[in-house]
């Protein structure tokens, strides 16, 4: 980058006239999962991985400062240029959707399209739905597990906070095995599990992320309203999402389907490019071939 940190990318050249950009979650959740997708995208685009700043592969972050969605924005765009590329498209996964319509909405010229796959939008809205989902599942579980009450317990003082950043706290300390239920992951297969285990990597590389994610959390770029950043995008919008996931509330979906075009499935998984990655770059390759992307729109302002 041009401050000198190095940040791990893959570029599949696929000799196709689109480019798609995937934007992973987290924060701080690398783009490890996507690599099935990515083969499964190549009669449709090229495509380019990132592993974000100080996430897994890519170099430390040693300064928190430069650990938020600006700078991400900045990254991608530099590394657009040294691509040689005029524009993409981009695919925002969950806590990667807010980046992928804030990068559209400062970068208009370069951002074609945009592929949002089951994505947290208004952080706030997106906290309370996840906590709702949590303390549905905790109801469910009584006597099951040794810390339920203690997840309950610390559930229900984050909630009652209305402090955004102990929210966020609370959901990013919930064990995997929660979590995997919460988001659908127990119905994938074994190798899937790499989403929050990453096999291969030690325990400096898993804390490398979960730095990533702390440090996200004091960006007071969250606080902005999503539906605002929504008003700044221009270009195309698709959304895949399923019915169940917990991330998007429903009223963000009408909010979406008013400005673009949705795909909602029944599968009851947050990772849509792990459960059906065939499926969904069938939807991806028909969105872009079929929307008109590639087109210049007004300029916006980073």
């Amino acid at each position: 980058m041009k401050d000198g940190r190095r940040l791990y990318v893959e570029h599949h050249r696929n000799q196709k006239e689109h480019t798609i950009l995937i934007i992973h979650g987290g924060p701080g959740e690398s783009c490890i999962t996507f690599g099935r997708l990515a083969e499964e995208l190549a009669p449709y685009a090229d495509v380019v991985l990132v592993d974000q700043r100080g996430v897994l592969r890519s170099g430390r972050e040693p300064d928190p400062s430069k650990i938020n969605v600006r700078q991400v924005v900045l990254d991608f765009e530099d590394i657009r240029r040294q691509l040689g590329m005029e524009s993409w498209a981009v695919l925002g996964h969950s806590f990667g959707g807010r980046v992928a319509l804030s990068y559209a909405a400062w970068f208009p010229r370069q951002v074609e399209a945009v592929v949002l796959e089951n994505p947290a939008i208004d952080i706030r809205t997106s906290l309370q739905s996840l906590l709702g989902s949590y303390r549905k599942l905790y109801e469910e579980m009584p006597g099951r597990c040794a810390d339920l009450e203690g997840q309950k317990q610390a559930l229900e003082e984050a909630a009652r906070s209305g402090d955004m950043q102990k929210q966020l706290a609370y959901l990013a300390q919930i064990p995997a095995r929660y979590r995997c239920i919460c988001f659908g992951n127990d119905t994938l297969d074994q190798d899937s599990q790499a989403l929050f285990q990453y096999p291969g990597f030690g325990p400096g590389d898993i804390k490398k992320c979960r730095d990533v994610s702390a440090a996200f959390l004091q960006d007071p770029g969250l606080e902005q309203e999503g539906a605002r950043i929504l008003e700044g995008v221009s270009c195309p919008i698709l959304l895949l999402r399923d019915a169940k996931d917990p991330m998007l509330p429903e009223e963000e979906v009408r909010l979406i389907r008013e400005r673009g075009q949705e795909i909602r499935m029944e599968g009851g998984s947050h990772y849509l490019h792990l459960k059906e990655p065939g499926k969904v770059s069938e939807w991806i390759g028909g969105f872009l071939h079929g929307n008109g992307t590639g087109k210049n729109h007004p300029a916006g302002n980073p």
